[in-house]
């Protein structure tokens, strides 16, 4: 890039870094690529990690797998906030069940109106390696639906800057990770997953959400590696987490805080 005569900087080569790279450098990164995805296939657990959506062909990225994706690339999140918005006593309109008629009635609704944006900046050390945005506002299907015709408590304000801040970390984390190909986020918080996380787990057995959690948090307090947290599962019988037992978390857990124990 240089500088023209109004001090603006001009692309002068689009192709200059292809042609600055070797080769030699572009066949190790995507061997690194290729290896970091493959380990995502075979880590990530279905229902905790990722869940394939009715009606959405791609897998949804859950929370659970962005905060491995997180870990693993050992990042750190920082949020700015964008923008908010409160307006008091807002007015507006829903479509209200009219039993008595059998038909939908336009109803008028007052209510406090929050949003909220919110961005999510990831850096690896002292450099900034990702950036995403997320939006959030009671005005969404899902919080109306809940409060037809109530004025919404201003307790949901809370909620509403959580699923924003949530919103721009998975939306960073997907960008960082190169994984656009593999998961989508776009449908993450809604309600039909929460059901879909549940069926997945506790009628199989298998680790919960928060057991995996639980596991992971474990082994980072007490500094057990990533190699080694596999060479502890594998003494339970676990070649990785999806395989995990509800039931052996604690025992996991203990052993993890053994090993970390003698490490010191």
């Amino acid at each position: 890039m240089e500088q023209n005569k109004n001090n603006e900087l001009v692309v002068v080569n689009p192709t200059y870094l292809i042609e600055t790279t070797s080769n030699n450098t572009f066949i190790e990164r995507a061997n690194a690529f290729k290896g970091f995805k493959e380990f995502i296939k075979n880590d990530f657990v279905d229902g905790v990690d990722f869940g394939q959506i009715p009606g959405v062909n791609m897998p949804s990225l859950f929370q659970a797998g962005g905060e491995k994706v997180q870990m693993y690339l050992g990042l750190t999140p920082i949020y700015k906030l964008l923008n908010s918005k409160f307006v008091e006593s807002k007015k507006g309109y829903d479509n209200v069940w009219n039993d008595k008629a059998k038909k939908y009635e336009l109803q008028e609704f007052i209510r406090d109106y929050y949003s909220w944006e919110w961005a999510c900046e990831l850096w690896h050390g002292n450099v900034k390696v990702a950036e995403g945005v997320g939006m959030a506002n009671t005005e969404e299907d899902k919080y109306i639906s809940q409060y037809k015709g109530k004025k919404t408590p201003s307790s949901l304000a809370n909620t509403v800057m959580k699923i924003a801040k949530k919103r721009a970390f998975m939306d960073a984390i997907k960008s960082v990770a190169g994984i656009s190909d593999m998961f989508t986020v776009d449908l993450e918080d809604n309600e039909t997953i929460k059901s879909l996380k549940l069926d997945k787990t506790t009628k199989t057995g298998k680790a919960t959400k928060d057991n995996i959690k639980t596991i992971f948090a474990t082994a980072g307090a007490m500094n057990v590696t990533t190699e080694e947290l596999q060479e502890i599962l594998r003494e339970f019988g676990y070649e990785n987490t999806k395989e995990i037992k509800g039931s052996d978390t604690n025992a996991i857990c203990e052993k993890i805080k053994q090993f970390g124990a003698s490490k010191k």
